[in-house]
């Protein structure tokens, strides 16, 4: 089974490549320090998987993703952190928590190699636990009970606007922004906007 490497981590490519390098099904191609030069090699040559280290930003997850569309019958296997686990469960890639054993590592791959589906029990427990608060926000966010208008001009109290600029953008008499502003301290249980931002923050409002 032919396999790459993307990492932008130059320390730790060494590492993976010898642990790759002792599962006997896997030849090793070759490592990548970008997408795209990923992408330029696949273009003439084909791999069965692809292991992934990169920084999981927003692009770095839609270049996965773009890869996936493209090369369908590849597997990607992406090394995450504890808090990166549901963005990369999402866009259907393979897993592996960056702080397993080498010994943990080589297994899991083997696993993930031979089709089968592994869950880490501490990824369970990490699952668990950000569901949960998910639900706690959700309620109180219900509970809060903003309107859209509401949150808009939350989002604009937390950019740092004022109630004259927030008036301006909106179009709005600068007595109806302090109403509103009143409103949303009130329905927030806060005192000021500062405690308003922050909790909008905490909330994923803003």
């Amino acid at each position: 089974m032919k396999m790459c490497l993307i990492s932008d981590y130059l320390l730790t490519r060494s590492v993976y490549i010898k642990a790759l390098q002792q599962i006997e099904e896997i030849e090793f191609v070759f490592d990548f320090g970008s997408f795209k030069d990923c992408t330029n090699f696949l273009e003439r040559r084909m791999v069965d998987a692809i292991l992934i280290d990169v920084r999981l930003n927003h692009s770095e997850l839609e270049s996965i993703k773009e890869l996936q569309s493209r090369y369908n019958q590849t597997k990607f296997i992406v090394l995450a952190e504890q808090e990166e686990l549901l963005q990369v469960m999402a866009i259907g890639a393979a897993y592996i928590l960056k702080d397993m054993t080498l010994d943990e590592f080589i297994s899991i791959v083997e696993i993930i190699l031979k089709g089968n589906l592994f869950i880490a029990a501490r990824a369970v427990n990490i699952l668990k636990e950000i569901l949960q608060e998910k639900l706690q926000i959700n309620e109180e966010l219900s509970r809060f009970n903003l309107t859209e208008r509401e949150l808009e001009i939350l989002e604009l109290i937390a950019k740092g606007n004022s109630n004259p600029q927030i008036g301006d953008k909106l179009c709005l008499s600068q007595f109806t922004v302090k109403n509103y502003v009143s409103r949303i301290i009130e329905k927030l249980e806060v005192k000021t906007r500062t405690e308003a931002t922050a909790k909008a923050i905490h909330l994923g409002l803003v």
